[in-house]
């Protein structure tokens, strides 16, 4: 840009500082969204690192369906899967303790807050 007194060029001038602003604002931004997404991605590594090491089963469960949608080493060891064979069951099917129907109300109950997850170890 060139310099100069008034006129078309400070017009100019005016016009690209807004544009490097909205440049700068949109570039922001973005790096901040990506730090973000590398910050999350970098602790789910690490908290599935974790998981995956521990001697505890651990599985994530869908609340509507009750697939499995992740589960470590242990939980696999313990009750005799792969993880693959695991993630095409659902929950209900090896689940002896209690029916589908007192799944979907213990479910809801900690959905609401009514009922707390505890931890009872295995024996």
């Amino acid at each position: 840009m060139v310099a100069g007194e008034g006129g078309a060029a400070a017009a100019l001038d005016e016009a690209g500082r807004q544009f490097l602003a909205i440049v700068a604002a949109r570039l922001n931004g973005y790096l901040t969204k990506r730090r973000q997404r590398s910050d999350a991605d970098w602790r789910q590594r690490v908290f599935g690192a974790l998981v995956s090491m521990t001697d505890d089963a651990v599985a994530v469960i869908d609340a509507e369906d009750f697939r499995f949608l992740e589960v470590n080493r242990a939980a696999c060891r313990q009750l005799g899967y792969s993880e693959e064979e695991l993630r095409a069951l659902r929950s209900p099917a090896i689940q002896a303790e209690f029916d589908e129907d007192e799944m979907r109300r213990r479910t809801a109950e900690m959905q609401t807050g009514e009922r707390k997850v505890s931890y009872r170890p295995s024996t």
